[in-house]
């Protein structure tokens, strides 16, 4: 569910970014410098400028990933909790993704591994949080494609092939100069 006309900007104006984020008791999402609230939306600020954040001279701005698999690659290990964000406002387009002025969750996902009892985050924590932000949270299988290989993964992959392929070709010639 998208947060309501009265407290966002409509959907129409929206992106779609991907994003990871600490959680916080009791069911508060945090990342680097914002805390995001159910039911507001999260808003770029600047301590260096009053001009419209983001800028594209500074890092500020609300980040996020173009593509689910960077986000799974990138903070798998490190960010609890895995979804897709709403962005808009003022936005500007980085190589891998965004920088935003405005941001709320859209929908929440975690793997079998990260619903796994870890301290202080549960399953039941994860569900109350889609529960309080009004998303839709999506368990995936640890073997899945996005969990598995990210696109940098498969490219390794290929590179690692490429090169010990021109190595045996390499070797098989220098064995045809020594006979």
């Amino acid at each position: 569910m998208f947060p309501s006309e009265e407290r966002s900007e409509p959907r129409r104006e929206c992106l779609v970014g991907w994003r990871g984020w600490q959680v916080m008791q009791p069911g508060i999402l945090a990342t680097t410098g914002t805390v995001w609230l159910p039911g507001e939306k999260a808003e770029a600020v600047c301590i260096r400028s009053q001009e419209r954040v983001p800028h594209d001279h500074c890092i500020c701005g609300i980040y996020s990933f173009k593509d689910a698999s960077q986000v799974f690659s990138q903070h798998f290990s490190s960010q609890p909790l895995l979804g897709e964000i709403w962005i808009w406002g003022k936005v500007i387009e980085c190589a891998a993704g965004y920088k935003a002025e405005f941001a709320y969750p859209k929908k929440f996902y975690a793997t079998q591994e990260m619903l796994k009892p870890k301290g202080q985050i549960t399953q039941g924590l994860i569900e109350y949080m889609a529960f309080r932000y009004e998303v839709e949270l999506e368990v995936i299988p640890d073997d899945h494609p996005l969990v598995c290989e990210s696109p940098e993964a498969r490219r390794m992959k290929e590179l690692e092939k490429q090169a010990a392929a021109e190595a045996a070709r390499v070797w098989r010639m220098t064995q045809r100069r020594r006979s």
